[in-house]
C-alpha cells in the first residue's frame, strides 16, 4: 500500500525514491512509507508527500504551439495536464541530463518538461533544466499530445504522443468544441518519439531482445548495467528462475567495490531469494554510497528479529553524514520497542528537528510516549526555531486524540494560564494541537470539555499573547457554544468590544470572530460601520466574515455598494461572501455583466466553481460570462496586424520607444510601474492586441487605477502599491510613490480603469504592432 496517490504518472529514482505527478503539480515526492504512518492511531498525517519544484506547483511553462487549443478550464502558460513523469535512468544521455533528471509530459501545452533533482534533507528540490525560458521538448503542432514516457533498452527516452485535436475532461469543454465534431479527430493516430544522445547507435533492439535466453551468470552481470532497463529486468528474471547457482555470484557482486548499482541489486535479489545473511547486511550498512546505506537499513528492518545484533550496527549510524540515511534509520528504529533505541530516536529528532519529515518519522514510533516527549520539547523550547512549535503542536494533538477527558482538561488548565501573563511560545501550538486532537477523540470527549470553556473564552479575550488568543478561540469553536448564559455573556462582551472605538482595531477585529459564531441581523449596523473604508483592512475583513454568516443577500448588496472603495486585500474576502448560496452568486454575475465588477478579479478558483456548479442555472449563466470573447469588436479594425508576420528585433525597438517608461519584460528593460509584459508571453496574439487597443478591457490584478481624496480636498490618482492599518501608498507615476496617513484620507476608491490611457495604437503602424506582439510573445 502506498502513502500517496497520483493521477497518471509515477517513477522511481535509482535508489527507490518515489516521485509522482498530478495535472497541476508536476513533481512531488512520497517521503514516508505508509507502513510507518500506520504504526500508531494517535498520529494523523494527511499528506505523506512534499512538493519539490522550486519553480512552483502550478509551474510556468514555455509553449511554442502555433494557435494553441483553449478549452473552458485550460490554463495559460502553466502546467495543467502533467503526466507520465519519468526519472531518466538510461545511462546514455550527456550531462547534466544523465543523472538525477526527471521528465514530465504536458499534453495540453504540447511539450515535455525536464527537472534536475538535488537532495534537500529527507526529500528533494526539483529545478528547471535547459536553456532559460525553454522546455526540453516542444511542438508547434497543437495536436501533439505527449502523455507518457519510457526508458528503452538502448537508453533512449521514448515519448508517447497521443496525437488528438482535443484532449480535455468532458466537463471542461465548451459546447462549441463538442458540436464542432473535433472530439474524436485523431483517434486513429498516435506517434512514438525516440529521444537519444547525439551520435547514438540506431535502435536495433526493436528487431528483438534475447535477455530471456541469457545465462544466470550473464543476468547477474546485468545487475550493474548503467541502464536501469537491464538491471530491473535481469533482477526480475533471476527471481523468476530462483537458480541457486546465482547465490555465490550475487554475494560476490554484493561486495564489489566498483559496482555501486550492482551491490544494490545483488542485495535485494538475495533478499528475494531468502539468502541475505547478517554479514551481508552489516557490510551493506557500512557501504560508502549513501543510497546503498539507506537501502541496507530497509533490508535490516526486515531481519531485526532474525538477527538481533543488527540493532547495534543501526545505532552506530545515528550520526551518519547523509540526512536521508538518518531519516530512514529513524523510520526503521520506530518499529523497535527498546529503551536504548528510544533514547537514540530522541537524540536524532532534536538533531534534525528542523526537518518536518524527521518529526513525522520520530512521532510515528510504535512505543512513543508523547506526554514525556512533549515535556522535553517544552523544556528545550526555542521560540526562534519554528520547528519546536510544530513538534509541540503535533505531540499535543496525539495526546488529545487518545487520552481520556480528565487528562486533556488537566493539560488545558496548565497551558491556558491568563493570570500569569506568560507569553511562552509553546502555549499557542499546544492549544492548537489539543483543539485538533479532540476532533479525533471519542465524540463524548468534546461534550465533556464544555467545563473548560470559561477559561478558554477568558484567554481568547484577555491573554496578552495574540497567538494564544487565536488558539483559544479555535478550541472554543471546536467545543462549540451552546445557547445559555455563558454564550450570552460571550457574545455581549464581543459586541461591546467591537462597538467601542476606544479599543484597538486588532481587539475589535478579534471580537467579530465571536460575533460570527452567533450571527444575527441586529448586528448589521455595527458590522457595516466596521467594514467601512476608514477602518483598517483586517477589521474590514473580520466584519465582512461576520456579515457573511447572516443569511440572505444583504451582505452581497453591501459589498456591491462598497466595492469601489474596497482595496484588493478586502475585496478578496468580499468576493468569498458571494459564494455561499446561488442568490448571492447571481448578484455577483449580474454585477459582472453590468461592468460593476471586472471578471478578471474573480479568481480562478471562484470562476471554476461557478462554471462547474451543480446548479445548472448557475453553470449556464457563468460559462458565457467567463468565456465571452470581448476582444472581437475591439480588434476588428486592426485585424491586419494579426495577419502580418512580426519581427521580434524590430518589436523590441518599438517596446523601447513606447513602453519602457511604464513596463518591464521579465524584469528586464524599463520601469516596473505597469504589469510586467513577460506575463503575456502565452497569450494569443488577438488577446494581446485587444488589451493594447483597449487597456480597460482586462485590467491585471493590482494594476487598476485608484483615486485618493484627502480631507484637505486634494485628489490623487495612482496604483495602490501597499497599505497598512495606518497608511496607504500610491504609485502616482513610474518610479514615483506617495504615502498618505489614513487619518488624512477622506475617500479611497477604485476607478475601474487602467493607468494606461487609450490611443496607443494611433502612435504605431500595423506592422509595428505585429512586431511588438511578436516581441512580447518571444
Amino acid at each position: 500500500m502506498t502513502a500517496s496517490r497520483a493521477q497518471f504518472g509515477q517513477t522511481f529514482d535509482p535508489w527507490g525514491h518515489r516521485i509522482l505527478a498530478t495535472n497541476y503539480n508536476h513533481a512531488y515526492h512520497e517521503v514516508i512509507d505508509s507502513r510507518y504512518l500506520g504504526r500508531t492511531s494517535a498520529l494523523l498525517v494527511s499528506n505523506a508527500i512534499q512538493s519539490i519544484s522550486d519553480h512552483g506547483d502550478v509551474s510556468e511553462i514555455f509553449q511554442t504551439t502555433i494557435s494553441p487549443d483553449r478549452q473552458l478550464f485550460s490554463g495559460v502558460g502553466v502546467m495543467t495536464s502533467s503526466s507520465g513523469i519519468t526519472a531518466y535512468t538510461g545511462g546514455t544521455f550527456p550531462a547534466p541530463f544523465n543523472d538525477s533528471t526527471t521528465f514530465v509530459c504536458e499534453s495540453v501545452s504540447n511539450l515535455v518538461h525536464a527537472d534536475h533533482l538535488r537532495e534537500d534533507g529527507s526529500s528533494f528540490i526539483a529545478s528547471r533544466m535547459g536553456r532559460p525560458n525553454k522546455e526540453f521538448l516542444t511542438s508547434t503542432d497543437y495536436w501533439s499530445r505527449p502523455v507518457n514516457m519510457y526508458i528503452g533498452p538502448d537508453g533512449a527516452l521514448y515519448v508517447l504522443d497521443y496525437y488528438r485535436k482535443i484532449i480535455e475532461h468532458p466537463e471542461w469543454m465548451s459546447d462549441e468544441a463538442v458540436k464542432d465534431g473535433g472530439l474524436f479527430k485523431g483517434n486513429n493516430m498516435g506517434r512514438i518519439y525516440r529521444v537519444s544522445a547525439v551520435n547514438s547507435e540506431p535502435a536495433s533492439w526493436i528487431k528483438g531482445l534475447t535477455l530471456a535466453d541469457a545465462s544466470t551468470a550473464q543476468l547477474v552481470q546485468y545487475l550493474n548495467h548503467p541502464n536501469s532497463w537491464w538491471r530491473m529486468n535481469a533482477q526480475r528474471l533471476l527471481l523468476d528462475r530462483m537458480d541457486t547457482t546465482a547465490i555465490a555470484l550475487l554475494k560476490q557482486l554484493a561486495e564489489d567495490k566498483e559496482a555501486a548499482m550492482g551491490r544494490l541489486h545483488a542485495r535485494w535479489t538475495l533478499e528475494g531469494m531468502k539468502q541475505l545473511s547478517s554479514d551481508i547486511i552489516t557490510d551493506a550498512l557500512k557501504d560508502p554510497v549513501p543510497g546503498n546505506r539507506e537501502n541496507a537499513i530497509k533490508l535490516a528492518e526486515l531481519h531485526l528479529n532474525d538477527y538481533p545484533g543488527l540493532r547495534d550496527v543501526l545505532i552506530a549510524l545515528q550520526n551518519d553524514p547523509n540526512p536521508r540515511v538518518r531519516f530512514q534509520l529513524l523510520c526503521t528504529l520506530g518499529s523497535v520497542d527498546d529503551n536504548r533505541i528510544a533514547e537514540v530516536r530522541k537524540n536524532m529528532l532534536f538533531k534534525d528537528i528542523k526537518d518536518p519529515w524527521i518529526q513525522v518519522a520520530a512521532v510515528s514510533a510504535l512505543s512513543l510516549q508523547p506526554e514525556s516527549l512533549l515535556a522535553e520539547v517544552i523544556r528545550r523550547f526555542d521560540s526562534n526555531n519554528p520547528a519546536y512549535a510544530s513538534l509541540a503542536g503535533r505531540l499535543s494533538e496525539m495526546i488529545a486524540a487518545t487520552q481520556p477527558v480528565d487528562k486533556i482538561s488537566n493539560l488545558i488548565g496548565r497551558v491556558v494560564d491568563v493570570k500569569s501573563g506568560s507569553t511562552a511560545g509553546w502555549r499557542a501550538p499546544v492549544i492548537e494541537g489539543i483543539a485538533n486532537g479532540i476532533k479525533r477523540n471519542d465524540s463524548t470527549v468534546v461534550e465533556r470539555l464544555e467545563g473548560d470553556l470559561p477559561v478558554l473564552i477568558r484567554a481568547a479575550f484577555d491573554c496578552p499573547d495574540r497567538t494564544v488568543r487565536e488558539a483559544a478561540y479555535h478550541m472554543v469553536t471546536v467545543i462549540g457554544l451552546k445557547d445559555g448564559p455563558l454564550t450570552d455573556y460571550t457574545i455581549s462582551r464581543a459586541v461591546a468590544i467591537a462597538s467601542d472605538n476606544k479599543n484597538s482595531e486588532e481587539k475589535r477585529a478579534e471580537a467579530f470572530r465571536f460575533i460570527r459564531l452567533k450571527p444575527s441581523e441586529k448586528y448589521v449596523s455595527l458590522i457595516e460601520s466596521s467594514a467601512a473604508p476608514e477602518s483598517a483592512p483586517f477589521l474590514q475583513k473580520e466584519a465582512l466574515k461576520a456579515y457573511d454568516k447572516i443569511k440572505g443577500v444583504q451582505v452581497s448588496q453591501f459589498v456591491l455598494k462598497q466595492w469601489p472603495f474596497m482595496t484588493p486585500e478586502v475585496r478578496e474576502v468580499a468576493l468569498s461572501t458571494f459564494m455561499e448560496d446561488t442568490a448571492r452568486m447571481n448578484l455577483l454575475m449580474g454585477a459582472i455583466e453590468k461592468g460593476e465588477i471586472q471578471k478578471t478579479v474573480i479568481g480562478w478558483g471562484r470562476v471554476s466553481r461557478l462554471m462547474s456548479h451543480e446548479d445548472a442555472s448557475i453553470r449556464n449563466r457563468a460559462r458565457p460570462i467567463f468565456t465571452r470573447d470581448d476582444d472581437k469588436e475591439v480588434i476588428k479594425s486592426y485585424q491586419t496586424a494579426l495577419e502580418l508576420k512580426g519581427d521580434t528585433v524590430k518589436g523590441k525597438e518599438v517596446f523601447i520607444q513606447y513602453c519602457i517608461a511604464c513596463h518591464q519584460k521579465r524584469d528586464e528593460l524599463g520601469i516596473a510601474y505597469g504589469p510586467d509584459m513577460g506575463s503575456v508571453r502565452n497569450w494569443l496574439p488577438k488577446n494581446i492586441l485587444a488589451n493594447i487597443l483597449s487597456p480597460n478591457l482586462s485590467i491585471a490584478a493590482g494594476f487598476d487605477l485608484w483615486e485618493l481624496e484627502t480631507k484637505s480636498g486634494e485628489k490623487i490618482n495612482g496604483l495602490l502599491s501597499s497599505e497598512s492599518s495606518s497608511a496607504v501608498t500610491l504609485l502616482v507615476g513610474p518610479g514615483e510613490a506617495k504615502t498618505f496617513n489614513r487619518q488624512d484620507i477622506k475617500t479611497l476608491k477604485a476607478l475601474n480603469a487602467s493607468a494606461m490611457t487609450e490611443g496607443f495604437a494611433e502612435k504605431i503602424s500595423h506592422q509595428e504592432m505585429a512586431d511588438l506582439i511578436s516581441f512580447l510573445r518571444e
